[in-house]
């Protein structure tokens, strides 16, 4: 009966999980101000180039998961012709509209 009391109750009492999670806390961290300082450590004009990729790699995929929910049911002949101009548009809103929206809101934490 001592053993059955000694035990935890679920696995996030355990110690081999509590190191776990800290490990993994702290490789996340690590990782996050690997991030910071590679970003600080650029130009702005790199800091820029690295906000519009992401934002056309965002604006493509969102569009790709919206296309992906109705794109079974439209016709073949449809789905030929509009997937280009549809992700063409989608790259355009991330390089026209999303990046400078964004650079604008971060543009006091960038580099001079």
């Amino acid at each position: 009966m001592d053993a059955k009391k000694l035990k935890p109750r679920n696995i996030k009492e355990n110690k081999l999980w509590q190191d776990s999670v800290g490990a993994f806390r702290q490789m996340w961290t690590n990782y996050i101000n690997l991030l910071s300082v590679s970003f600080h450590n650029m130009s702005r004009e790199e800091q820029c180039k690295l906000i519009t990729r992401l934002s056309q790699i965002i604006t493509i995929g969102v569009t790709a998961l919206v296309l992906s929910l109705f794109y079974q049911f439209l016709p073949l002949f449809v789905r030929v012709l509009v997937l280009p101009p549809i992700v063409i548009v989608a790259w355009l809103i991330g390089t026209r509209i999303v990046s400078p929206v964004i650079i604008r809101r971060v543009g006091r934490h960038l580099n001079q």
